[in-house]
């Protein structure tokens, strides 16, 4: 891992373990652990194809919520398999294409606002990431592009989305969230290659009955 991943991560975690003991257990606004799991819709920017078409793929993790002053401040840190990828035509006309899938284990920690409205509440959140590349697959023809991989990739997150309280203590979200390579996945610049998402996900938490250690 690189230097900058591995102050970018260290400064993460620290500051995740400083926050986490803030969540007051009897408050509203509690410490939520779960996990959750949805669908991306990613393509990549790429000046030598610029018409690489969108690639579905999958994603899931798990996440912690930690309780900030404000009330309506919290911090989320998660973890994820994400799968990014593009398809790009081979031909000419565009009548073949050839898949890239890339698969990334994602940390990030990022500020989260919400607004409760009863047992509903709306919520945005956004920030950066550490993407690492943990496998490449590529049509044969598009091989030779993506070998100069970069082993890790900071990224911009950002989203949105609705909560449910269910029964005190459980929650359901659904949200959509947009990120975005800040740094190159493969290549140098100016050709270098980046990729961007669009996601939608499902997120299951608990608000735990005892603090977490």
């Amino acid at each position: 891992m690189g230097t900058l991943s591995r102050l970018l991560v260290s400064v993460s975690l620290g500051f995740a373990g400083a926050l986490a003991p803030l969540a007051p257990l009897h408050a509203q606004g509690l410490r939520t652990i779960g996990g959750f799991a949805g669908s991306t819709d990613s393509w990549q920017s790429w000046p030598d194809h610029p018409d690489a078409r969108h690639k579905p793929g999958l994603e899931f993790g798990a996440f912690l919520d930690a309780d900030a002053p404000p009330s309506w401040l919290s911090i989320m840190a998660e973890i994820a398999y994400t799968q990014r990828g593009a398809r790009l035509p081979l031909t000419a006309n565009g009548d073949i294409l050839g898949d890239v899938r890339v698969d990334y284990i994602v940390g990030s920690v990022m500020p989260r606002v919400g607004v409760s409205l009863g047992p509903l509440s709306l919520y945005a959140y956004g920030g950066p990431g550490v993407g690492i590349n943990i496998r490449t697959r590529t049509a044969e023809e598009l091989s030779l592009a993506y070998q100069d991989y970069k082993a890790e990739v900071l990224t911009a997150q950002a989203g949105a989305g609705v909560a449910l309280r269910i029964a005190d203590r459980w929650s359901v979200r659904m949200e959509i969230r947009r990120s975005a390579d800040l740094t190159p996945a493969y290549g140098k610049a100016p050709g270098d290659i980046r990729f961007r998402s669009q996601e939608i996900l499902v997120r299951v938490g608990v608000r735990p009955r005892l603090p977490l250690p």
